[in-house]
């Protein structure tokens, strides 16, 4: 259903090249209202993730000034002024809670993505464009020092994200998750009461028809914590989604911890809607402002890296789908699915994995059910993860653009 109302919702990530444009689409979305973002180590260590987030909104804030002494085109004051307007508005007004998260999984070996990222996660632009960062980065971190666009919790992401939820009316705060699932995974298992209270969560993982990106079968954030992602794929064990939201209120109301709603973008969807390095050269840095150089900028590290002259929007498809579900597009195509994620193995940690078996080659269908695997694989413990299984690259790619950088494409995909 189609809705203007703007939706709360906090942001998991660990910025990242992707992270980055993902958290400028949903700063600069009118029908978002960012309450925290919470940052978690993954692609870099999570103090320089937490730089990251800081220089995000530092590019905004000289872009809101950049746009305030700009002129309007010839011949449209007054739409450019309405445009600008909003788009100033709904940045200075959001100043989210900033908490800082989890630097290392909850049991697994700890590791980072640098190899893709760099270093700083930005592609080294920390040390060949060091102003794009306020200087007082670690004062404004520690709580010394405030930011004009945003506000540094005392609380550790986990407990900001259960102060969130317990602070907002139950089932109304969506969580965007984009990096590992640890600062997720750790509140759910401090307070699953609290914690079920979210809305749902969209959440960037897994490779489940695919190989993976990290390891033949594992995607990266799944690989990084796989504990967490087995904690909260397992949350939605029982989830029913005929089920009414009085009733998911009235369990709650009772002191109930519910099933979550999870849904599940994997790298096999988030793949296919592509950024080519010829969009920003004709689109973007034709527009010269402090955010189109400073994405031209961080980009340019990461087309180096990739032989195809695109790159995979893996962490704005997350941002673009809830857009899409608040703006009732249907860019996207799910299917509620038992998903199960390997914690400990040695070569399949963080594998997603389906039964795959078709049931009709047993003729006893009762006692396969009871028997397989021992149980491990009976209806009593299937998770119900709503799995994306496809969308529409083009149009998320354009609406993407159009969010973040004001710029119209053709359909291209």
């Amino acid at each position: 259903m189609k809705t203007t109302e703007r939706i709360p919702v906090i942001i998991d990530t660990d910025p990242g090249i992707d992270d980055a444009l993902a958290l400028l689409l949903a700063l600069s979305s009118p029908v978002l209202e960012i309450k925290a973002i919470t940052t978690v180590f993954g692609n870099t260590s999570v103090e320089l993730t937490s730089r990251n987030a800081l220089t995000v909104f530092h590019i905004l804030e000289a872009e809101v000034n950049h746009i305030k002494n700009a002129r309007p085109p010839e011949g449209d004051d007054k739409n450019w002024g309405n445009e600008m307007d909003t788009m100033t508005t709904v940045i200075t007004k959001a100043k989210p809670i900033v908490a800082i998260g989890a630097d290392k999984p909850l049991e697994a070996k700890r590791s980072h993505g640098t190899y893709y990222h760099g270093k700083d996660g930005f592609g080294e632009i920390h040390t060949t464009h060091p102003f794009y960062t306020p200087s007082n980065w670690e004062s404004i971190l520690k709580g010394e020092t405030s930011s004009h666009l945003c506000t540094i919790s005392s609380r550790s992401a986990a407990d900001e994200i259960l102060y969130q939820l317990q602070t907002a009316p139950p089932l109304t705060v969506t969580i965007v998750a984009l990096g590992p699932l640890t600062n997720l995974g750790l509140a759910y298992k401090k307070d699953p009461e609290t914690f079920s209270r979210v809305d749902k969560i969209i959440l960037l993982g897994g490779a489940v028809h695919s190989q993976g990106n990290t390891t033949p079968v594992a995607e990266f954030n799944f690989f990084a914590d796989p504990h967490a992602a087995n904690v909260i794929v397992g949350a939605t064990k029982g989830y029913d989604p005929n089920e009414s939201i009085e009733h998911r209120r009235k369990e709650l109301e009772d002191g109930n911890a519910i099933p979550l709603h999870v849904i599940m973008i994997p790298i096999e969807v988030s793949s296919k809607i592509l950024l080519p390095k010829s969009y920003v050269t004709d689109y973007v840095t034709r527009k010269p402002s402090p955010l189109s150089l400073f994405v031209s900028t961080f980009l340019e590290h990461a087309y180096v890296n990739t032989a195809s002259g695109a790159i995979q929007l893996h962490d704005p498809a997350v941002v673009a789908m809830l857009i899409d579900i608040i703006m009732g597009r249907s860019h996207w195509k799910t299917e509620f699915t038992d998903v199960r994620v390997e914690p400990e193995g040695y070569y399949t940690r963080g594998m997603c994995v389906v039964d795959r078996r078709p049931e009709t080659r047993f003729a006893d269908m009762e006692l396969f059910r009871q028997t397989a695997a021992f149980g491990v694989w009976s209806k009593q413990f299937a998770n119900n993860v709503e799995l994306c299984v496809g969308c529409e690259p083009g149009k998320v790619l354009k609406d993407f653009c159009k969010g973040v950088f004001d710029v119209d494409i053709e359909d291209s995909q």
